[in-house]
């Protein structure tokens, strides 16, 4: 039995006359039935969300209709607990808030400060595929992953939908039980949309955690129908080169 992944099974030699048959049983992992979050609330102050446009513009080279097409808004939100003496307190600041959709049902939101690289998901909620229902259409046979919400909102300016990305970025190569960082590709219904796919374009980032993400999903995908994607002299990402470089090359 593990106590991390909740694997359990055995494996038993039986003698039978002359011969011996191996016999094995298997119980799957019980995962903890994830929850529905509620939808993200809005910032409604006031030109929240002219300033969450410009913003994305001016940073990121995301235009206002792709923000509007995947549902991101602006929102203010805790992302970090502080301890103020002895009392924690949530201070909510600026930031914005990505829904994750599958199967076309909200399952998760990932909210970014603007001013400061803090993340958060919703606890207990399902991690996903960020954009998975981009590769559900019965013609969609290739599919691209990047490693963060922007890279694939950068794709999507260049012209690809079948954009999807990981949910938590590339783990550090040094993480404990590295493998189990993937779970979200176990889902049925994710198994099932890279069945089909013909072609995996892994266009991650250029750094060391971006290569093991890259080598793990090639393993998983299966190596004959995976790519890897060379940014350029001095270009780390998708969003880097929408950036850098302009939208006809990144295409």
């Amino acid at each position: 039995f593990c106590h991390h992944c909740g694997w359990a099974g055995a494996i038993r030699n039986e003698p039978i006359g002359h011969n011996t048959r191996t016999e094995m049983s298997y119980r799957p992992p019980e995962r903890p039935k994830a929850v529905r979050p509620k939808p993200p609330q809005p910032d409604t102050r006031r030109g929240a969300w002219e300033r969450l446009v410009e913003w994305t513009r001016q940073q990121r080279g995301i235009d206002e209709e792709t923000l509007k097409r995947n549902g991101v808004i602006p929102a203010q939100t805790c992302l970090r607990p502080v301890k103020v003496g002895d009392k924690v307190e949530y201070p909510k600041v600026d930031a914005v808030a990505f829904p994750y959709y599958k199967r076309g049902e909200l399952v998760n939101t990932k909210y970014r400060g603007i001013a400061e690289k803090q993340f958060r998901m919703e606890k207990d909620a399902e991690r996903s595929l960020y954009l998975i229902d981009n590769l559900a259409a019965p013609n969609v046979d290739e599919a691209i992953i990047v490693e963060g919400e922007y890279d694939a909102l950068a794709i999507e300016m260049a012209g690809y939908r079948n954009v999807v990305s990981v949910p938590d970025g590339a783990p550090s190569p040094n993480t404990k039980q590295y493998a189990s960082k993937f779970a979200f590709l176990d889902d049925d219904y994710v198994v099932a949309i890279f069945e089909k796919m013909k072609r995996i374009i892994i266009a991650v980032d250029d750094d060391e955690p971006g290569k093991r993400l890259a080598e793990e999903l090639a393993t998983r995908f299966g190596k004959a129908r995976c790519f890897n994607v060379d940014w350029g002299d001095g270009l780390k990402d998708a969003n880097d080169t929408l950036r850098a470089a302009g939208i006809e090359y990144l295409r």
